[in-house]
């Protein structure tokens, strides 16, 4: 049987997931839209048709904290993430490097800060 605080360790999982997944697809370049929306039927007060073009803007500005709050990061964890999200290799340049400790606290460190900038 599933106990509760196992299914609110895995939503936590989940969100933390959905963040840095968010992250790392907008440092790849992503595929946000950005400007005018494709479709148009008709003009409201910010320029926007439909409610998609307002949650990419939510996802941008997201992204765009997730990837202060990574820049703040120690460099160690800092490099986990980016080994673990982007494939950066450059993780390999520190000696007595715990890849997994190093990984597991920046994500501990980063669902703090996200709950902190109101984006959890």
């Amino acid at each position: 049987m599933i106990e509760l605080e196992e299914i609110h360790r895995s939503k936590h999982s989940a969100t933390l997931e959905n963040l840095l997944m968010l992250w790392a697809e907008s440092m790849r370049g992503g595929d946000f839209e950005i400007g005018f929306p494709k479709e148009s039927t008709c003009f409201l007060a910010a320029g926007k048709t439909h409610s998609e073009d307002w949650w990419d803007e939510l996802d941008i500005h997201n992204a765009s904290i997730m990837n202060t709050i990574i820049n703040d990061l120690p460099e160690y964890q800092r490099m986990a993430i980016n080994f673990e999200y982007l494939g950066n290799i450059c993780i390999y340049k520190l000696t007595d490097f715990d890849y997994l400790d190093a990984l597991h606290h920046a994500k501990i460190k980063i669902e703090e800060k996200a709950k902190i900038k109101g984006i959890w």
